[in-house]
């Protein structure tokens, strides 16, 4: 029985040697049904990493054979995170560690299309892990940064989108396209200025990132708002009083409160 164990202890303990000296290779081993990943969770501790709060969260990604810790942590360490930064963002996403180093680089490239800078798209990732580390669609998200950019929007604008609203990234570029249509027939239905409409659009999407998950009905009967006083486009002085006060009455808020203090903790400019 001992001379059965021996040769598969000691392949065993050659892999995790060999693992601690090289960043290239990916934690991995085949531990048994519902045993943690070791090495995972050692790579993850020599990062201090809150390991009971992984377990007591994620803990399925502890029991995964391969993960990819010394990598998504030095991607990370490149764009200028720190120690701390670095085992925040994988206590709150974990799962981070089981994206490869290949999608993980080209999701860093898309990022940076919209986030140049290194240090405002570390604080992006701290605050919206599990929207930088969803790699299963970036053929889609590439698709539809390539087209806000079209419109022509503010770069902070995108990148707000991207990390607060990346359901609106992971979907067909067509449905952001309908979605836009809706909301620019909507706002000329009420008056709006043509030449107004980038700027509009740009204060929409500041406030309310999800605007474009449900725009407002084509028929025009039904206008987005994210907020009270903001059913009206601010382009609308032109109409007269008594069609304000009616568009006033009539539209309801569809979309939830505000964002206030998340827009001046960003620091969102509107201005062209």
């Amino acid at each position: 029985m001992l001379r059965v164990l021996t040769p598969s202890l000691s392949a065993c303990f050659r892999g995790v040697w060999a693992g601690s000296l090289s960043s290239a290779r990916p934690c991995s081993t085949l531990p048994p049904g519902g045993a943690e990943n070791q090495l995972t969770v050692d790579a993850l501790y020599d990062l201090s990493v809150d390991i009971r709060k992984v377990r007591k969260l994620k803990g399925w990604v502890l029991l995964q054979r391969t993960a990819y810790v010394r990598e998504t942590a030095g991607l990370l360490r490149d764009l200028g995170a720190d120690g701390p930064a670095i085992a925040r963002v994988l206590e709150q996403h974990p799962e981070a560690v089981l994206c490869r180093p290949e999608e993980v680089r080209a999701q860093r490239e898309l990022w940076a299309s919209v986030c140049p800078n290194n240090r405002d798209l570390v604080g992006i990732i701290e605050k919206f892990p599990a929207s930088f580390f969803t790699v299963t669609h970036q053929a889609s998200q590439k698709a539809n940064i390539e087209y806000f950019q079209s419109l022509k929007l503010n770069k902070r604008i995108v990148s707000k989108l991207l990390a607060s609203a990346p359901q609106s990234f992971c979907r067909p570029v067509e449905e952001n396209q309908e979605a836009v249509r809706a909301l620019t027939e909507a706002y000329l239905s009420l008056g709006g200025e043509e030449g107004n409409l980038r700027i509009w659009l740009q204060k929409l999407l500041s406030q309310n990132p999800f605007a474009l998950l449900k725009p407002p009905a084509r028929s025009g009967t039904t206008w987005p708002s994210s907020g009270p006083g903001a059913s009206v486009p601010p382009s609308c002085s032109s109409s007269s009083p008594s069609s304000r006060a009616s568009s006033r009455s009539s539209a309801r808020p569809a979309w939830g409160t505000p964002w206030p203090t998340r827009r001046a903790r960003w620091g969102v400019r509107t201005e062209s």
